[in-house]
């Protein structure tokens, strides 16, 4: 080949490879900001939920005296760190079914509750109760409860011990 041809062929070829390497070629704007990887929010934190369930006293014994109450059943629906609630029935003397919606406050392994509903029973008509108590819950199974309440047919008060279902 002659110089010319050879010179002309190494022009080319050079020419070729910067074109070639010109397609090839990808530029990265710096100043764009880089979109953050989407990860998942972090899960809410929950409450423990320990206490969620039925809790039930033993029956009432025959011919209890009208101001005691047994068969004491809190049905625990909703529980925060710092509240239980649901709603609360009982068996009193004399023959009052009372029903209602308990609240309890918790601190640490303290319950202080109330519950507002109604009593009912033979010859008297429904009527308001309202009750309060307090309590100390044993290992999650065992609810050491004292209480009070006003009835259509007087005052009521005593404890009980609940079991968990």
């Amino acid at each position: 080949m002659t110089r010319i041809s050879s010179t002309l062929v190494t022009i080319a070829t050079a020419g070729l490879l910067s074109v070639a390497c010109g397609f090839e070629h990808t530029t990265t704007n710096l100043l764009e900001p880089t979109p953050p990887a989407t990860q998942p929010p972090p899960p809410a934190p929950q409450p423990d939920q320990s206490l969620i369930g039925t809790w039930v006293s033993a029956p009432l014994p025959p011919n209890s005296r009208q101001t005691v109450c047994g068969n004491i059943r809190f049905q625990i629906t909703s529980q925060t760190t710092t509240t239980v609630s649901g709603p609360i029935s009982a068996e009193c003397g004399g023959g009052l079914q009372v029903s209602g919606n308990g609240l309890g406050q918790l601190n640490g392994n303290s319950l202080t509750l109330t519950a507002t509903g109604n009593g009912t029973m033979p010859g008297v008509s429904t009527c308001a109760i309202a009750l309060g108590g307090n309590g100390t819950f044993e290992n999650n199974n065992t609810l050491r409860l004292n209480y009070s309440a006003n009835t259509c047919v007087g005052p009521t008060s005593g404890s009980g011990v609940l079991q968990k279902q």
